[in-house]
C-alpha cells in the first residue's frame, strides 16, 4: 500500500493481526482455534483498498486505466509468489517421495497462474484437515484474490462509466454481498471444498470491504471533512473499531474445526474487519494500537510471511509423516517471519519501487508506453520461466524396478497373499495410476455422492434371486467380484452405496461437508425402504468402521454404539426375509503407502506394516458381536491381503489406491476368495473361518 492520500497505517496493522491468526493457527496454538479466519480479514481489506484506489483514480482522472491496474496488481504479487513456488518445488522434489511429484507439478503450476483454489475445490481438499497433501495450499487465497481483481476491475470500470449505475453503486455492492453470502450458505450444505475455496462463495467478503469504501467516500463527500458531525456520533464511532477488533479476536478464539466454515460464523470476522477499517469521526485506541511501528512493520510483511509459513510447516510433515512438535512449530513460525522479512525487502519493496519509477517515466515521454508493455511482457516471461522450472524438475521417474513378477493364478489367490520384494515392472495398477483405479460404480454414476438423499439402486444382471450391496465406499470397492459372483449364479445384483455413509443406523459427521451428515440419514432410510420392497435373497453390508466418526458414540464406547447401530440395520433388512452378510473392512493405513513405496521400489518389505496396527479392533469386535446376535454371516477379508504383515504390493498387484481403499485391480484378483466366502453365506449362513 502506497503512502500518501491512500495510506492507512491502521489497515496495515490489521494485516498483521490477520497473518498472526493464520500462522499461529497452523502452528497449533490452542487459543487460536479459529485463526484461519484471518484470511477472511485479508479479503475484506483487499476489497476495501482496491475499491478505494479505483474510486480515487476515477474521481481524479474521470476514468480507470485497467491495463495499469492489472500491471500494478501483477507487479505487487508476482515476484514473491514466483520465488516461493519455485523454492517450494525444488525443496519438495529433494525431500519428498517421487510419487508426490504428480501433485507438486499440478499444484505449482496452478499456484503460478492463480487457479490453485479451483484445483483444491475440484479435488475435494479439506482445508481444516489435520494432514494436508499439498505444500502449495496457501496459494488458494491468492487465487481467490487474483480472480477478484480480474472481475472487479472490469465491474468497477463499467459501473463508474455509467452515471446511472454510479449512483446506485452501494446497492450493487450490497446485492453482491447478499447473493454471494446466500451462495456460500447453500454450497456449504453440499460441498465443503467449493464453499471454502470457491470465488463465488468468497466474493461477498471482498464486496463487504468495497461497500465500506464506497459508503465512506460518499459520507466524506457529503460531510466535507472526516472529523465533522455531532458530538454523540463522533463518540459512538470511536467505539466501532474497538468492537470490530473484539469480533475478530472472538472469531480467532471461539470458531473451531467443529463449526461449519465458511458459513454463518464467517459473518463474525468479516463484520469485525469491516468495522475496524471503516473511517470514523475521531481517533480510537484501536487505531493507535494498530498504527504502532512494530505492528505496521509486521503488516507490511504479512504477504511474504503468509506465503512462506505454509511450506515451512507442511514439507517436514509430508517428509516424515508426523506432526510437528512444539519446538518445530515454533521454529517454523520464526522462519516464516525471517523469510517474510527478507522476501519483503528483496522482492516486494524493489518491485514496488520499479513500478513507481515506470509510472513516472511513462508520463515523461510517449515512447515509454511501449517500454512499459515490454517490461510487463518480461514479467510474464518470468512466470513462464518459473513454470518451466516447476514442470522440469517435477518430472516423475519410473516408479518400478526392471524385475517382473508373474500374475497370480486362482490357486495362488486361494493359497494366501504373497508379498512382493520389489515393485515389479509389470505392477498393476501403476503407482502413478493407482488413485484412479476405482470401482466402475463411480464412472457409472451408481455410487452416490455427498448430496444424494435417495438411492438410485443400480441393477446388474437378471435372475430369480436378488443380492444387494449396501454401504459406503468400502462396500463399493467389492462391487466387481460381487457382480461376477452373482452373474455366475444367475442372480441380479443391486448396488446401494454412498460416500462416507455407513449402512449401520447411526448419525455421522462428514469431514468433507464439515457438518452433520444429514443426507446420509435420509439416504439410508430410503435404501432400507427400497430393500424392504425388493425382498432380496441376500444383502451384503460393508462399512469403513469408525472412520465415519459417529456422532452418538461416547468416549470409549464406540464398539457398543457401532454394534447397536449395525444390529438395527440388520434387523430391518431381515424383516424382508433376506439373509445378511457383514463384510468386514480391509486394513487402513495412516497415509497412502504408495508415497513411501515410490521411494522404496527395491525394498517393499521396508514399507510393510504389522497387521495388528492397521486393523480397527473396536469396529471388528462390534461387527462380530452384531453378526452373532443377528445370525448373520461374517466375512473377514484381512487374511486375503495380509499375513502377519500387510504389504503394499501382493504378487504383482498394487494393493491400495489411497490410505484405506484397495485398488480395483486387487479387488478383481481376490474374486476367488470372495466367491468362496459368499457361497458359504448363500447356502449355509454360517460364519466364514478367519
Amino acid at each position: 500500500m502506497q503512502q500518501g492520500e491512500s495510506w492507512r497505517s491502521d489497515v496495515q496493522g490489521l494485516r498483521a493481526v490477520a497473518v498472526l491468526g493464520v500462522v499461529l493457527f497452523h502452528a497449533g496454538v490452542p487459543l487460536l482455534r479459529g485463526g484461519f479466519a484471518g484470511v477472511d480479514v485479508f479479503f475484506v481489506i483487499s476489497g476495501f483498498l482496491i475499491t478505494s484506489n479505483l474510486l480515487r483514480e476515477h474521481a481524479r482522472t474521470g476514468r480507470i486505466r485497467l491495463a495499469r491496474f492489472y500491471r500494478n496488481r501483477f507487479t505487487r504479487l508476482a515476484p514473491a509468489a514466483i520465488v516461493t513456488v519455485v523454492v517450494t518445488v525444488l525443496v519438495s522434489v529433494a525431500v519428498l517421495p517421487p510419487l508426490d511429484r504428480t501433485v507438486i507439478r499440478v499444484e505449482s503450476l496452478g499456484s503460478l497462474v492463480g487457479v490453485e483454489n479451483l484445483w483444491l475445490a475440484w479435488t475435494g481438499t479439506q482445508y481444516l484437515a489435520t494432514h494436508s497433501a499439498s505444500a502449495f495450499q496457501q496459494f488458494w487465497s491468492l487465487g481467490v484474490e487474483e480472480q477478484f481483481y480480474l472481475v472487479w476491475g472490469i465491474l468497477m470500470t463499467a459501473v463508474l462509466a455509467a452515471r446511472s449505475l454510479r449512483r446506485v453503486l452501494p446497492v450493487i455492492l450490497g446485492g453482491i454481498v447478499v447473493v454471494s453470502f446466500a451462495t456460500m450458505v447453500l454450497v456449504s450444505q453440499t460441498s465443503g471444498s467449493w464453499a471454502f475455496f470457491g470465488p463465488h462463495t468468497r466474493a461477498w467478503e471482498f464486496a463487504a470491504g468495497a461497500l465500506v469504501a464506497t459508503l465512506a467516500r460518499r459520507a466524506a463527500e457529503h460531510r466535507g471533512a472526516a472529523t465533522s458531525g455531532p458530538l454523540v456520533v463522533r463518540l459512538v464511532s470511536a467505539w466501532i473499531p474497538v468492537i470490530g477488533l473484539l469480533l475478530i479476536a472472538l472469531s480467532f478464539g471461539l470458531i473451531s474445526e467443529d463449526v461449519t466454515y465458511p458459513g454463518l460464523a464467517t459473518l463474525v470476522p468479516v463484520a469485525g474487519a469491516a468495522m475496524v477499517i471503516a473511517p470514523v469521526a475521531v481517533e480510537s485506541p484501536v487505531r493507535r494500537l494498530l498504527s504502532t511501528r512494530w505492528v505496521t512493520s509486521l503488516g507490511d510483511r504479512s504477504y511474504s510471511i503468509y506465503l512462506w509459513h505454509w511450506p515451512l510447516m507442511t514439507i517436514p510433515v509430508l517428509a516424515r509423516d508426523r506432526s510437528l512438535d512444539f519446538w518445530e512449530s515454533a521454529a517454523a513460525v520464526v522462519g516464516s517471519v525471517l523469510l517474510g522479512w527478507l522476501g519483503h525487502s528483496v522482492l516486494e519493496v524493489r518491485a514496488a519501487a520499479w513500478s513507481r519509477s515506470r509510472r513516472g517515466r511513462r508520463s515523461a515521454t510517449p515512447g515509454n508506453e511501449r517500454r512499459v508493455w515490454r517490461r510487463s511482457g518480461a514479467l510474464v516471461a518470468v512466470v513462464a520461466a518459473g513454470a518451466a522450472v516447476c514442470f522440469g524438475v517435477s518430472t516423475i521417474p519410473p516408479l518400478h524396478t526392471n524385475d517382473r513378477i508373474a500374475a497370480p493364478t486362482r490357486a495362488d489367490v486361494l493359497a494366501g497373499p504373497r508379498p512382493a520384494g520389489v515393485v515389479p515392472s509389470n505392477v498393476e495398477p501403476s503407482l502413478a495410476g493407482a488413485s484412479a483405479d476405482l470401482s466402475p460404480l463411480y464412472a457409472d454414476g451408481c455410487h452416490a455422492g455427498f448430496a444424494a438423499t435417495t438411492t438410485r439402486g443400480c441393477s446388474f444382471g437378471s435372475g430369480p434371486r436378488t443380492v444387494v450391496l449396501f454401504g459406503d465406499s468400502h462396500a463399493a470397492q467389492w462391487f466387481s467380484p460381487l457382480r461376477a459372483w452373482a452373474a455366475d449364479r444367475d442372480m441380479r445384483l443391486i448396488t446401494m452405496t454412498k460416500s462416507s455413509c455407513p449402512s449401520a443406523d447411526i448419525p455421522v459427521r462428514s469431514s468433507d461437508l464439515d457438518r452433520d451428515y444429514r443426507e446420509c440419514d435420509a439416504w439410508r432410510k430410503d435404501a432400507l425402504d427400497k430393500i424392504a420392497q425388493l425382498r432380496p435373497s441376500l444383502v451384503v453390508l460393508g462399512n469403513a468402521g469408525n472412520l465415519t466418526a459417529p456422532l452418538t458414540a461416547r468416549p470409549g464406547a464406540f464398539s457398543d454404539t457401532w454394534q447397536d447401530a449395525l444390529e438395527r440395520t440388520i434387523h430391518r433388512i431381515q424383516e424382508s426375509g433376506a439373509s445378511t452378510v457383514v463384510l468386514q473392512d480391509t486394513p487402513a493405513w495412516s497415509t497412502t503407502p504408495n508415497r513411501a513405496l515410490s521411494a522404496s521400489l527395491k525394498s517393499v518389505p521396508d514399507v510393510a506394516e504389522p497387521r495388528e496396527r492397521l486393523i480397527d479392533h473396536a469396529a471388528r469386535a462390534a461387527e462380530a458381536a452384531a453378526a452373532r446376535s443377528t445370525r448373520s454371516t461374517l466375512i473377514d477379508p484381512v487374511g486375503w491381503l495380509c499375513d502377519d504383515q500387510c504389504a503394499p504390493v501382493i504378487w504383482n498387484r498394487l494393493a491400495y489406491r489411497d490410505a484405506n481403499h484397495i485398488t480395483e485391480t486387487l479387488a478383481v484378483t481376490l474374486r476367488p476368495r470372495l466367491e468362496a466366502a459368499l457361497d458359504r453365506a448363500d447356502c449355509c449362513g454360517s460364519a466364514v473361518p478367519q
